[in-house]
């Protein structure tokens, strides 16, 4: 690792989160102050950029990019660009843990956000690191475990959160016992003034636009549903555990970071402070909890311990998904194969079965995606599938091929074209077979006959989707049905294979880092044009996706038929899990026992050492006996004689 000179006199920081706003705030603390921090590692979840451009300047030994949009390869610019600074590059979860645990590192802030900084704050705290903790989350749903760990391993955690920054250096040379309050305050974010009337109808681009703060998308959120003054409270509970007095300061986040960094010494300020001269005029008025309910349910959670703040935090987060413009909504339209289930006149399992998920239409699916509504085939059951779903607009179909499951609701579409175009994608072969039967639904006359009114677009590598201001990219997949090949879809880290028999080593290569991938599995037993369930189960295993289903499914195959065959194994499982219970607490009473032994090793050490003592005492007592014995042996000598 390159040393600059005095490098070895500066805190080193390990800076996890750098490119979000408590990231890049304190890399600005940094720079005001180079002769007293360095900078040894620096981690990013998505923004390789702005990560590239921090570690050129800072010039850290590590970065860790975890690259969840799959932006970034190991062949990358971003990666050659760093590889020629000698700056290793990392893209596991893992390697946070290992960074926030370095040996060449004194000092880490915590600036990830979410549930995913828990891991690294407990890694950090048990290489007795001390921490800048920004990841309010941390002690959410862990404050009992994180606590205790910082007393069992002697370490500071400083909060850079700024009213519990304000609060922690309030509380420094005084007595905790003799605190009498806490009270932490809002802005009341954007919507504190906005007619409770009307809550139900504000944006997620209104809730991001906070009146004092520029944030990150999560916290401004969680700053506008006043969820954040909640989690704070918990937060302070666990740092604090007391009430206490309240501290004034400029809304810039620069100044508990540097207070931070630098504790226990102060540094002069160069950022701009409260000037006391002036006249204040500051007014507090009590929280609505009508307006906003987050902070009682915060309370009650933090009554209830735990596990409840726990839950908690995981209904904000998946929350705060949910409101994402650019999450990607997928819901199955149907699984079922060319006839559906139930199947006319068929008496097997799965036709006469009463439970729903036995009741599959025939496949297609429907993707809303960064602001952009896509149908996935126009299924011959499009109608009560589209009624089913509530489908409001489409805005794009892509085709996989022409036969009739797949293609025979196009008519369907008509009411989504009467004031607007829908481009269908598809290969050349299936535009040849879709306007031999549809050729009058491409007609340039039938917006005004009112007929289904669609724009042909054929394909056959990479295309984007267009529609001001929105736009997605879709990456064709070539896979073989059989006697044909047709075509799967990939938007993003999606996959959509239907009536898939093969996949060419060509298309496998499009199909890495999938985080779903939809694919066909017909049946056991095999089929020509279609991949049997075993096959379908390999090719899940080739590419790897985080997570498979299965779609396109025949009537044969039912859900009870699979639950009793994996009934068996749960079976087998059953002693394995009893093994394991019993091996738990033999584990732990050997902890227990281990626990007892190094004590009473503690306690023999101690009485060695006592012993040891004494006697070198009695060794020195003897040499001074044989030293005083000297002269009478001088005196009897003639006697002797």
């Amino acid at each position: 690792m390159r040393l600059e000179q005095g490098f070895h006199n500066k805190k080193r920081l390990a800076v996890l989160g750098s490119t979000g706003s408590i990231g890049r705030n304190v890399l600005d603390v940094v720079r005001q102050y180079p002769l007293h921090y360095a900078i040894s590692y620096l981690s990013a979840k998505n923004n390789g950029t702005m990560l590239l451009e921090q570690a050129l300047e800072f010039k850290p030994k590590a970065v860790v990019l975890l690259d969840t949009q799959n932006k970034y390869g190991q062949k990358s610019e971003l990666y050659a660009k760093l590889k020629s600074e000698g700056i290793d590059v990392y893209d596991n979860a893992h390697d946070l843990l290992n960074i926030a645990s370095a040996t060449d590192v004194d000092f880490v802030v915590n600036a990830l956000v979410g549930f995913s900084g828990l891991e690294p704050t407990l890694s950090a705290i048990k290489a007795k690191k001390n921490i800048g903790l920004a990841n309010k989350e941390s002690l959410v749903v862990g404050g009992e475990l994180v606590m205790s760990q910082i007393q069992e391993h002697g370490v500071s955690l400083i909060p850079i959160d700024s009213e519990h920054s304000a609060i922690f250096q309030c509380l420094q040379g005084e007595c905790r016992k003799t605190m009498q309050r806490l009270i932490l305050t809002a802005s009341g974010g954007p919507f504190r003034d906005v007619p409770i009337e009307k809550m139900p109808d504000l944006s997620v681009e209104a809730a991001l636009k906070h009146p004092n703060w520029s944030m990150g998308p999560k916290i401004s959120i969680d700053s506008a549903t006043m969820m954040n003054k909640g989690l704070e409270i918990i937060e302070a509970y666990w740092l604090f555990k007391v009430d206490a007095s309240p501290q004034l300061g400029l809304p810039d986040m620069r100044q508990p970071i540097q207070y931070a960094l630098s504790y226990p010494n102060r540094l002069q300020a160069v950022y701009p402070t409260m000037n006391w001269s002036q006249k204040l005029n500051l007014t507090f008025e009590p929280l609505d909890n009508h307006r906003f309910p987050s902070v009682p349910l915060a309370l009650e959670a933090l009554r209830h311990g735990s596990c409840a703040t726990l839950v908690l935090n995981a209904a904000n987060e998946i929350a705060k998904l949910c409101a994402n413009t650019n999450l990607m909504k997928i819901t199955l339209l149907g699984t079922g194969a060319s006839q559906g289930v139930p199947v006319p006149l068929c008496t097997c399992p799965a036709c006469i079965s009463e439970n729903s998920k036995n009741k599959r239409l025939r496949s297609s699916a429907f993707i809303e995606v960064n602001g952009l509504s896509i149908l996935i085939d126009s299924s011959i059951d499009f109608r009560i599938q589209a009624i089913r779903s509530n489908i409001q607009n489409i805005d794009a179909v892509l085709q996989t091929h022409h036969h009739f499951d797949h293609l025979f609701g196009i008519d369907d579409l008509r009411n989504y074209t009467l004031k607007k175009k829908i481009p269908v994608y598809m290969s050349e072969s299936t535009s040849i077979e879709v306007m031999s039967r549809f050729q009058y639904a491409f007609s340039s006359k039938n917006k005004l006959l009112g007929l289904v009114s669609l724009e042909l677009k054929i394909i056959n590598e990479a295309f984007t989707i267009e529609q001001e201001p929105n736009s997605v990219k879709i990456i064709p997949i070539e896979i073989s049905h059989g006697a044909i090949n047709i075509l799967g879809f990939r938007i993003k880290n999606m996959a959509y294979l239907t009536d898939c028999k093969s996949i060419p080593q060509a298309s496998l290569d499009k199909l890495n880092g999938l985080d779903v991938l939809f694919i066909s599995a017909l049946k056991h037993k095999p089929h020509p044009s279609h991949a049997t369930i075993e096959e379908a189960l390999a090719f899940i295993e080739i590419i790897k996706p985080k997570r498979a289903i299965l779609t396109h499914i025949h009537h044969s195959q039912m859900l009870k038929p699979f639950q009793q065959m994996l009934k068996p194994f749960q079976q087998m499982l059953k002693p394995f899990q009893q093994m394991l219970k019993s091996f738990q607490q033999m584990l732990k009473s050997f902890q227990q026992m281990l626990k007892s032994f190094q004590q009473m090793l503690k306690s023999f050490q101690q009485m060695l050492k006592s012993f040891q003592q004494m006697l070198k005492s009695f060794q020195q007592m003897l040499k001074s006996f044989q030293q005083m014995l000297k002269p009478f042996q001088q005196m009897l000598k003639p006697f002797r004689h």
